[in-house]
């Protein structure tokens, strides 16, 4: 069962650590190292994450120093995970962050193309970060289908050559994966995204290398409260 949007996350927990705190220690708390990203898109998924954090940035719910998305150097779920395991910068590495996500897709190989994974990559991908307390949100076939699951509940099997054209029946502008302006784009659905997400994945009964269509991207934001985007509570 999907899980739902508790009222209290990481950072309304960082909130209640600070009441109480003299001011020196509440600075100390505000520039805790909580979240830790690594994308295995280049531009796509971390041009979304960015414009959501923004938002919690400017609702000053969260600092600009809380959170990183780690510099892209892998296209594979394996190294997806490793540059988030290696992650060092600052004098910040990879165990100093409370939370730490990767974003994965199954991306299966075709032999007309020279892109993919195979199933074992993505496989061990997800054996490893649960073994190093690493959350995954991986999508089958790609990330896009999170972006398709803001307009309409899919539970058929899709290609993934094919979502581009479905998105762009929704939102009526040519989708482009370098985009900055997806999460403005599909702001004001994104919790119809998490009810679709969580209704696929109640009814999945496949492993995630054969679940498609299936996402798990709605675990981030349950974690990371999506709700905070319409409070005005700040830190």
């Amino acid at each position: 069962m999907g899980q739902r949007i508790k009222k209290e996350n990481i950072w309304t927990q960082r909130q209640n650590v600070q009441k109480g705190k003299p001011k020196r220690a509440e600075k100390q708390v505000n520039i805790r190292p909580l979240l830790l990203m690594a994308c295995e898109g280049e531009q796509t998924e971390p041009n979304y994450l960015n414009a959501y954090l923004r938002e919690l940035k400017v609702k000053h719910v969260i600092s600009a120093r809380s959170y990183f998305i780690v510099p892209h150097e892998h296209t594979d779920p394996c190294g997806v995970l490793d540059d988030l395991l290696n992650y060092s910068k600052g004098g910040l590495k990879s165990s100093d962050f409370h939370r730490r996500w990767i974003f994965i897709d199954r991306d299966e190989i075709r032999t007309n193309e020279q892109s993919g994974h195979t199933k074992e990559n993505f496989n061990q991908a997800l054996e490893n970060a649960e073994r190093k307390n690493v959350k995954v949100a991986w999508s089958n076939p790609c990330f896009e289908i999170w972006f398709l699951l803001h307009f309409v509940y899919c539970c058929t099997p899709v290609d993934r050559a094919d979502l581009p054209a479905k998105i762009e029946s929704y939102t009526g502008k040519e989708y482009q994966k370098n985009s900055t302006e997806m999460f403005l784009v599909l702001r004001e659905k994104i919790v119809d995204a998490i009810a679709n997400a969580r209704r696929l994945e109640e009814n999945c009964t496949e492993p995630p290398c054969d679940a498609n269509p299936m996402t798990t991207v709605h675990k981030f934001f349950e974690e990371n409260n999506v709700a905070t985007l319409e409070t005005d509570s700040c830190i």
